[in-house]
């Protein structure tokens, strides 16, 4: 052992301390890896935690929660679970996400919870600053006019104190309020990074049109090992519309709805994880190849292959060692830096508030991390060390450092025959759908690709290489030499290919992702261009959380001149409302007529229509008809034709499915009817929404401008128009998906240290070589020029094979992410912008990893390139 340690440190370590470029390198590239990698993971447990932070905070001593599949319910239930044995307190909710203007302010979404004061004191603990139980007092609290308690850091944001006036969106429009309470950082005051406020009951259930209404009962049992045994009981009183959940229950449904966000984001830090194994790959494969004289030696004094074999594994794990130790580091600070884009994309598309915080990170997230990153190197390192054990002792002592072993330029048969096998078999289990039976089949679908793709990759490569040779006799000298080397090294130039086809796939999934995804939204949203304006409460469109409000708000803009209107005179509605179906959220939308079936047909992005269905009854009250969304039909196994059937606590409905319709604003699926239907379900006819055109003839701007003064009288609504609405949701989508950029940068960083290493270690050992050719009268600049040509030629492999093998391949990966992981149905985009990018990013790194060799070759004499050994 003694032996060996001190065979470690000649071999391995003073080599590093001589030379030490490669090996930083290759550290940082693992660390780059690892670091994504590790900042993904932190990301995710900082999220996880936040969405348990939260429910945790507002439940407080509840132990049951009961909530309906769709979404207020009757205050009647109260009554009849308080009778229910083992129940001791039970209580009305409301909860809403609204908007918050303050005078001088941008108007900030704030989540409101209403209680009942007067029965909360057993569920939540609500603390003043003066450390006093605010519901100690609940009637002072009760008798101030609009009164309404904040949270400290809130209040703190805005300058507010105690007695400050503030408006909030409500369903009767902005209302003035009055800070009534200020909480400190305890209880409900930590949910939604305290971006909530707590307000009374029965003054929500009035300003949030929901009269008698809650949208959740909490309850506190008297013997708490009794909750299974309750939880019958209450089912058999409630039914099916009720769910009914613990503790636990409610975080892992939170976990469960952010799942596919969380899911996209380890796939990247996988992909990013298998770009650093070649890194390594390519580090171990050279110093093999620096060290093959000391090697000989060993072998001919009687040295074990063993030995050999361990010193490599153990430069392989020095190497994983020293890039994992980095990669936490700078895996905390790029946890920082992402987590605000990605958080904000995560709210986005959740609906959820998160806590900008790094939470303390659990040991074994470490060790974790440390055993991947030290475990990729070791079987990083594995095939090039077992290599080493076979070093003919002979030709090795004779070496001067060049690659001993003969390059097998044969037809790679083998490669062939395996790799379109495992394709064909990718392809196969794209057409079975696996992926969609769980995440560890999905990973299996694509592991198969990966290795189809790798191999099949070195019959691409000597394909190519054949048929360049074929074609140079016509080329310049330094072109027929450039490709004559490639070809002679046919090893090492399937493996700068395989380096960077590996991250130009990686980058190119990431961009037609992307792409597709903004792409798409857009031209969904586009397509919606026949509605000119729309009216709304004063929030967000894009939050799909709008506050409803009653015809009556806007029946004055009936008597506009210029403004069209539907054929019994009335203005083009909708009301939209999220249902739960199957575990999943489906969005329900009602609306009250459309000009014509084309107009209907360009708004709603209709797929197909069945026979049955008729434009001019379909609007009717009487008609119980509906339009399914593509995604809903696939995710429930309906045809057009099936009867839906639909059961909410205040209602229940049949509908026949006559057509299908593209819906992204609701990814899972929705659900479209008409507004008599919409009423019979939920027993309400609010709007959230309403949209005009001008009429033939009439001035848009005109028309606008009579709509905007007569809505001013309905403080809380406001008119948006098309454009506007595109422009917005274009900049929110391009923030959603801005760490993009970051994770391709990364993977930039990674391939160009993969790259750079080779190239520079032959630069290298061919300094006898050009220093031959210089001496023979050939310029720098040729020579300079030959060895550029030389390592574009796998540059060019990468390319063809990317746009054409590992177009395949990735199209495949994103219909199976987008179907199976972000439960969507969205076509491929592949604009001229994403092979643009890939093309550069090619360029960039031919260019930018010739840099420093050629700045090296240039400051050495002719002399010593010649004597150099």
């Amino acid at each position: 052992m003694k032996n060996f340690l001190r065979l470690c440190y000649c071999l391995i370590v003073r080599s590093v301390l001589r030379k030490p470029l490669r090996n930083i390198l290759t550290v940082v590239g693992v660390a780059s890896g690892m670091a994504l990698f590790f900042s993904i993971q932190v990301l995710n447990y900082a999220a996880v935690k936040s969405l348990e932070k939260n429910v945790t905070s507002v439940m407080g001593e509840t132990d049951l929660s009961i909530k309906s599949n769709g979404e207020a319910f009757s205050m009647e239930w109260l009554a009849k679970i308080e009778e229910l044995p083992n129940i001791r307190y039970a209580t009305g909710v409301i909860t809403k996400n609204t908007y918050f203007f303050v005078q001088g302010k941008a108007k900030q979404k704030i989540g409101i919870l209403a209680v009942d004061l007067l029965k909360e004191g057993p569920f939540r603990s609500y603390q003043t600053n003066g450390e006093d139980d605010i519901i100690d007092d609940p009637i002072e609290f009760l008798n101030t006019p609009n009164g309404i308690i904040l949270t400290k850091s809130f209040a703190d944001r805005y300058g507010l104190t105690y007695g400050s006036e503030f408006e909030l969106l409500t369903s009767e429009g902005r209302k003035q309020f009055v800070v009534g309470g200020i909480l400190s950082s305890q209880g409900v005051a930590k949910a939604f990074d305290g971006k909530i406020a707590i307000m009374d009951l029965m003054a929500a259930q009035f300003l949030f049109g929901e009269v008698d209404k809650v949208t959740k009962l909490d309850v506190i049992l008297w013997d708490k090992n009794k909750v299974e045994e309750t939880k019958k009981k209450l089912k058999h009183l409630l039914g099916p519309e009720f769910e009914i959940s613990g503790r636990g229950e409610l975080v892992n449904q939170m976990k469960d709805l952010t799942s596919s966000f969380r899911n996209i984001l380890n796939f990247v830090g996988i992909l990013t994880w298998f770009i650093a194994l070649f890194v390594v790959y390519s580090s171990i494969t050279l110093s093999i190849k620096q060290k093959i004289r000391e090697l000989g030696i060993l072998r001919s004094i009687g040295s074990h292959r063993t030995i050999n074999f361990g010193l490599f594994l153990f430069e392989a794990s020095l190497i994983g060692l020293a890039g994992t130790s980095l990669a936490i580091v700078f895996g905390h600070f790029l946890s920082l830096e992402m987590m605000d884009t990605i958080f904000s994309s995560f709210e986005g598309q959740f609906k959820v508030t998160l806590e900008r915080q790094v939470y303390t990170i659990p040991t074994h997230y470490y060790i974790l991390t440390a055993v991947i990153g030290v475990l990729t190197c070791f079987v990083a390192g594995l095939v090039p060390a077992w290599r080493a054990t076979k070093v003919d002792p002979l030709i090795a002592i004779k070496s001067d450092n060049l690659e001993v072993e003969i390059n097998d330029r044969s037809f790679p048969k083998k490669s062939f025959l395996m790799g379109i096998g495992l394709l064909i078999l990718f392809y196969t289990l794209f057409v079975m759908k696996i992926s969609q039976l769980g995440m560890l089949f999905g990973l299996l679908q694509i592991a198969i690709g990966l290795i189809g793709l790798f191999v099949f990759l070195k019959f691409f490569t000597w394909m190519v290489l054949n048929l360049l040779e074929k074609f140079s006799c016509f080329t310049p000298s330094m072109i027929w030499l450039s490709i004559k080397n490639n070809s002679q090294k046919f090893k090492e130039t399937y493996l700068n290919t395989v380096r960077l086809t590996t991250s130009l796939c990686f980058i190119f999934f990431l961009l037609i992702l992307n792409y597709s995804i903004t792409n798409g939204l857009f031209t969904y949203f586009e397509s919606k261009k026949y509605i000119n304006e729309f009216i709304m409460a004063d929030g967000e469109l894009f939050d799909m959380n709008l506050i409803p409000f009653s015809y009556d708000k806007v029946k004055a803009l009936e008597s506009i001149e210029g403004l069209r209107k539907l054929d019994d005179g009335t203005l083009m509605g909708w009301r939209t409302t999220p249902i739960w179906m199957d575990g999943k959220k489906v969005g329900i939308i009602g609306q009250n007529g459309f000009y014509n079936l084309e107009a209907m047909k360009n708004y709603l992005s209709i797929d197909q229509l069945s026979s049955e269905f008729d434009f001019s009854d379909f609007f009717l009250p009487a008609t119980r008809k509906a339009l399914v969304s593509v995604s809903l039909l696939k995710n429930l196994n309906l045809k057009i034709g099936d009867t839906i059937h639909l059961s909410v606590p205040s209602g229940k409905i049949d509908l026949k499915v006559v057509g299908s319709f593209v819906d992204y604003a609701y990814p899972t699926g929705s659900i479209y009817m008409n507004m008599s239907s919409f009423s019979e379900l939920y027993k309400d006819n609010k709007y959230t929404i309403f949209g005009y055109v001008a009429k033939e003839g009439f001035d848009r701007q005109t028309v606008n401008d009579r709509v905007e003064e007569a809505i001013a009288s309905s403080k809380g609504l406001r008119l948006l128009d098309n454009e506007s609405i595109i422009e917005d949701f274009r900049s929110k989508i391009t923030e959603s998906v801005a760490f993009v950029d970051g994770i391709v940068f990364i993977g930039i960083l990674v391939t160009f240290i993969g790259l750079f290493t080779p190239i520079l270690f032959q630069v290298l050992v061919r300094q006898k070589e050009f220093g031959v050719l210089r001496s023979c009268g050939m310029p720098l600049g040729r020579i300079i020029g030959m060895l550029f040509i030389e390592n574009s030629i796998p540059s060019i492999i990468s390319l063809i094979y990317t746009f054409s093998i590992g177009l395949f391949f990735n199209y495949i990966l994103y219909q199976s992410v987008v179907s199976s992981i972000m439960l969507w149905d969205m076509p491929i985009y592949l604009g001229s912008k994403t092979f643009i990018v890939i093309l550069s990013i090619s360029v960039f790194l031919s260019i930018a990893t010739m840099i420093y060799p050629s700045m090296s070759m240039r400051k050495k004499p002719i002399r010593e390139m010649i004597k150099y050994e």
